[in-house]
């Protein structure tokens, strides 16, 4: 019955299935998630260090908090939709997630909650992660017009 079903589809709509469930993979084994997560790991244990009576610091750990972890849940959501519109649209938010991680940090550099060695340390994974979802972009873009 399944057979069937898949010999229906057009050649386009199977190059994406492919695409999309790449031999029954999550996104878990996708390397732009994983990196996220090293993102979130190296954030994290910055947060840690911080003294939260303060409502500025506090109120910085929140924002920076969840747009750190938007960037991975993103990819999983996009990646977990099953085509490659919704792919690309949910990478496209991950990026703006992971811009507003970037502004965050910066204003936590600001308030000397992280030195500059950690800044560039943090800018240089978003820079790492912001060309791989350009790739990502792209790529899915080129499957959409081949």
């Amino acid at each position: 019955m399944q057979t069937i079903a898949i010999k229906q589809l057009s050649n386009q709509a199977i190059k994406q299935v492919r695409m999309i469930t790449n031999n029954n993979k999550t996104f878990k084994d996708l390397l732009i998630w994983q990196k996220s997560q090293y993102l979130i790991d190296k954030v994290i244990s910055e947060l840690k260090k911080w003294d939260y009576r303060n409502i500025l610091i506090l109120e910085l750990f929140r924002q920076l908090y969840r747009s750190v972890q938007s960037v991975g849940a993103n990819i999983a959501e996009g990646y977990g939709r099953g085509s490659n519109k919704d792919f690309k649209r949910f990478l496209i938010i991950a990026r703006g997630s992971l811009s507003e991680t970037e502004h965050w940090l910066l204003q936590v550099y600001k308030e000397k909650l992280i030195n500059e060695e950690k800044l560039k340390e943090l800018e240089q994974i978003i820079l790492e992660i912001k060309k791989m979802l350009a790739s990502f972009i792209y790529k899915l873009d080129r499957q959409k017009k081949a």
